[in-house]
């Protein structure tokens, strides 16, 4: 988006974030040394499986990690570090300077008090207004994400709303206070593709109107290389790949990534869907690469951690396929590069 490429200071700054969730004693890894950042304007997805650490990354960038999370590294917002941040101050950022939807605006929304009730809450939170003001205001913000006779709306309980009005709610709820970045948590999962449409089409005007940048998060890749300027692909809980989305989709360097766009379907109807064979598991508790258990690329290097290496077309990814200074193992690995290519190239029989 030109905003994002006219303005480089970021607004969200990752570095080197790790998350460690301790349980009876044991600590599980679900995030290890992710670095991104996020510009004004810009759009970058975050995708992966379930499981991948998508979640944990909008807790930490909201600072809402459960107690029994252990983190390290550094996260910042316009420069300012939240760790130490204040109670107030953190309140202050989240619903004003921050905004987040929520996966499920069912569960996010309170079901005894009305829709318009809670916007209101929301405006009065962060900003000085008088109730009958926030309350036009809140309508105003119905009637921007799409609600038919906002006014007539106000008053009613989010179980009166669809689930695609509902998500517009929670929209609403979230730009209410024009945050500078916006955190959204996988926010078309549950709704049908002609309502996800309309929900994605909102919030890209919206995003363009404000300048604001804002953290995608899903599950799928498709819909994030349509509307993403970027995309970074998480798996078990490390970065696997970082570039601009169209070219991630076009040539993924990393076999992880291709595995993900050949499970697609692309309107097969008839027999076996395309999956990625076995499961995460236990990878963040392994060393060298996680993936490697599931890839049909592994070679021996694989047991050893792979660098971030530049992708041909801008970006990283961590693999050694697409390691500039691989070791000599992987001249070894001509036709595994070979069928990438196949991968990259359309022809899914040799999917990772």
């Amino acid at each position: 988006m030109s905003a994002a490429q006219t303005s480089r200071t970021p607004v969200l700054s990752v570095e080197d974030l790790s998350v460690e969730y301790v349980t009876a004693g044991a600590a599980y890894p679900a995030l290890s040394g992710v670095t991104l950042e996020l510009a004004p304007g810009e759009f970058l997805g975050v995708v992966g499986e379930s499981g991948c650490g998508k979640s944990t990354l909008a807790a930490a960038a909201l600072g809402l990690l459960p107690a029994n999370a252990d983190s390290r590294g550094s996260i910042r917002f316009d420069g300012e570090p939240l760790a130490g941040m204040s109670s107030t101050r953190l309140r202050e950022l989240r619903g004003g300077d921050v905004g987040l939807i929520p996966q499920d605006p069912l569960a996010s929304l309170d079901p005894t008090f009305s829709v318009g009730s809670q916007i209101v809450e929301t405006l009065r939170a962060h900003q000085r207004i008088a109730r009958r003001a926030a309350k036009a205001r809140a309508v105003e913000l119905m009637d921007t994400v799409g609600i038919d006779r906002p006014a007539e709306r106000f008053g009613q309980p989010p179980r009166a709303f669809s689930g695609g009005m509902r998500q517009r709610i929670a929209i609403a709820i979230a730009v209410a206070n024009t945050p500078r970045l916006l955190i959204a948590d996988e926010p078309t999962t549950a709704l049908d593709v002609t309502v996800q449409a309309q929900v994605l089409r909102l919030l890209t005007r919206l995003a363009k109107d404000r300048n604001m940048a804002v953290l995608f998060i899903s599950h799928d890749l498709h819909v994030v290389t349509q509307l993403c300027d970027r995309v970074a692909v998480l798996y078990a809980g490390k970065l696997s790949e970082v570039g601009p989305a169209r070219d991630v989709m076009d040539h993924p360097a990393h076999p992880y990534t291709a595995a993900l766009l050949a499970s697609i379907p692309q309107g097969r109807t008839t027999g076996r869907l395309p999956s990625i064979p076995g499961e995460i598991g236990q990878a963040a508790l392994l060393p060298g690469c996680r993936f490697a258990p599931r890839c049909a690329h592994r070679m021996p290097v694989c047991d050893t951690e792979p660098p971030l290496a530049a992708r041909d077309r801008g970006g990283v990814a961590a693999c050694w396929l697409a390691a500039s200074s691989a070791p000599a193992t992987l001249a070894e690995a001509g036709p595994v590069a070979a069928s990438r290519r196949d991968v990259q190239s359309g022809g899914r029989k040799d999917v990772p």
